[in-house]
């Protein structure tokens, strides 16, 4: 998968995630802030270029290397994320509820997209 193929299908998830958001936002605006719920979509978004760049990386190099890149990139992803949002919790005062649930629902989805990424990347890979 391309970049710019892979930079379209992530947008377009992810505009359907904000859509979702805003229109969540309007239903119960007294119940959520918009700006948690955007701030979720958008951590777990940059979590998914993230994801995309060790990929790449990992696809460049052995089975091996493959793995590290993979498996560390998975533990400082989710290290980098938690600690953004203690920071965006604590500090920056957002709710919790809304931050939280909009990451891991969007960080989910997200990860199918990636685990796609990979299948067809190994598929792309085997046919070379």
């Amino acid at each position: 998968m391309s970049l710019r193929e892979f930079f379209f299908k992530s947008a377009c998830v992810c505009g359907v995630l904000l859509g979702l958001a805003v229109f969540l936002g309007r239903v119960q605006q007294e119940m959520f802030s918009l700006r948690d719920i955007v701030t979720g979509i958008a951590l777990a978004y940059n979590n998914l270029w993230l994801a995309f760049v060790f990929i790449r990386m990992g696809l460049e190099r052995s089975l091996r290397w493959f793995m590290l890149l993979i498996f560390g990139g998975m533990f400082f992803r989710m290290l980098l994320h938690f600690s953004l949002m203690f920071v965006l919790i604590g500090p920056f005062e957002f709710q919790a509820v809304p931050l939280f649930s909009s990451f891991v629902i969007s960080y989910f989805l997200f990860m199918a997209f990636e685990v796609h990424f990979i299948h067809r990347s190994a598929v792309l890979l085997e046919e070379k």
